[in-house]
């Protein structure tokens, strides 16, 4: 018996290592990364709670149309010398008496100003709802900034190593070179100095991308003491080249989609309707209102007691009535509100058109820059390509003894820096490509994925 349980706690403690090696593997694509964290991103949660709670006082405004109800009853011990409510006469004696009501009151007319209230909470909502869209754009926009610098650091990284494998052979080989007397000891000196610069280079740039992840995975909320990393396959999506779509076609397309823009709308829409609200104070209100109501009474002790629904018969009583209200002076704080709402108008347009200025000047930008960055990439390869073969000249002129150490290393710095700069560029191009198509409409993060 001891040895079945013993091999079951074995066998569950694999299986435990085994997921945890799986997990620690995993490498996270670019959009598991978004969708994770608009999924877990503490901030997205407490705007989605806040639509909640917008969506709650819109319903709650559709609902005070409806009349109101209510239900009343009181019930006393009367002691002493007291009136008896079924003979009006003083009594010295204890009685138990009871009362009931019913009443019931609606609006018949309030200048519209719970039907303004129910647009008023109705676009409030619904811009609330478009503000959560930006909230996770913004989300998943800086998730992509931060996993494009690790894919960078990560790409200079393998440039460095590299490089620093490139000196070692090369610091191997002077080293015979001199021990052969066929090279100044200067050389390997500068060579060995180089070479150290080199190691100090590798650790910074694994140091800049340890940042990132870490700055990638607070941004999705994710476990800080959890192995993460981040797949480089499949990641880059555009190649630079001409674009497709002209900067009026991306900016119509925004105008009608962009959550930022919509969003000033329906704050637009929604302050003119609080302005209607605030009109309504001007108009008279009538209301109506009803009731029914009865009461119950018994001496302590006597006989003679009314049945109840004789008492209830006989004492009860109905009533209907409507009630109306005026305004005619109020200290002018109706138009002072008034003005305050048609200022609070005027603001949102304003707001509006800021939002709609600040967009368009977002795609200006991308478009120059990916105009600017698609030039710059075929002469960064033809740099590239130059640098190689330059470098390829230098190695070989080294090893022949043609050129010193620091001509060599000049060559070799330009090869790296060749590169760095093209994979910066790419990189650049995608986020920009990107952020173009967002700007026409393509969702940056999947709407149906759920906490993972």
């Amino acid at each position: 018996m001891s040895k079945s349980i013993g091999k079951i706690c074995v066998s569950l403690i694999f299986f435990m290592m085994v997921g945890m090696s799986i997990r620690a593997q995993k490498l996270w694509s670019l959009q598991e990364c978004i969708d994770y964290a608009v999924a877990n991103n503490l901030t997205i949660k407490k705007s989605t709670l806040q639509n909640k709670i917008n969506k709650e006082n819109y319903e709650q405004t559709k609902r005070n149309i409806l009349p109101s109800l209510s239900f009343g009853s009181s019930s006393s011990f009367n002691f002493g010398k007291s009136i008896d409510p079924n003979t009006n006469d003083y009594v010295d004696k204890t009685f138990f008496s009871a009362g009931y009501s019913f009443s019931a009151s609606m609006d018949l007319f309030d200048g519209f100003s719970k039907l303004n209230r129910i647009s008023y909470n109705k676009l409030n909502y619904l811009a609330g709802l478009e503000d959560d869209k930006r909230e996770k754009n913004d989300i998943a926009f800086k998730v992509m900034d931060a996993y494009f610098y690790v894919l960078f650091y990560d790409g200079l990284l393998e440039i460095a190593k590299e490089q620093k494998q490139v000196s070692e052979l090369s610091l191997k080989q002077a080293k015979s070179m001199v021990e052969a007397g066929l090279k100044a000891k200067a050389d390997l000196l500068e060579m060995e100095s180089r070479m150290a610069e080199e190691e100090v280079f590798v650790v910074q740039t694994l140091n800049s991308k340890n940042e990132y992840l870490l700055s990638l995975k607070q941004l999705m909320n994710y476990g800080l003491d959890e192995n993460f990393n981040i797949g480089k396959e499949n990641t880059l999506m555009f190649a630079p080249g001409g674009l497709t779509v002209s900067q009026d076609s991306v900016l119509l397309v925004a105008k009608e989609n962009n959550p930022f823009i919509k969003s000033g709308v329906l704050r637009k829409l929604a302050a003119e309707k609080y302005l209607a609200i605030i009109k309504s104070n001007l108009y008279p209100y009538l209301g109506m209102n009803s009731g029914y109501s009865t009461s119950y009474s018994a001496l302590v002790g006597s006989e003679d007691i009314t049945p109840v629904d004789e008492q209830f018969k006989n004492n009860a009583s109905q009533y209907v009535g409507v009630s109306l209200s005026i305004p005619i002076f109020n200290r002018w704080a109706n138009r002072s509100n008034i003005k305050l709402a048609q200022l609070n108008l005027e603001q949102a347009q304003v707001d509006l058109d800021l939002n709609i200025q600040q967009i368009n000047q977002e795609i200006e930008k991308n478009f120059q820059d990916l105009f600017a960055l698609s030039s710059e990439f075929e002469q960064m390869v033809n740099q590239r390509d130059a640098a190689e073969l330059a470098f390829q000249s230098a190695s070989k002129k080294l090893e022949q003894g043609l050129i010193n150490a620091i001509d060599y290393y000049n060559s070799k710095n330009l090869l790296a820096r060749a590169k760095s700069n093209l994979l910066s560029t790419k990189l650049k191009y995608e986020l920009k490509s990107r952020t173009i198509d967002f700007f026409m409409g393509i969702p940056i993060y999947s709407t149906n994925k759920t906490n993972q």
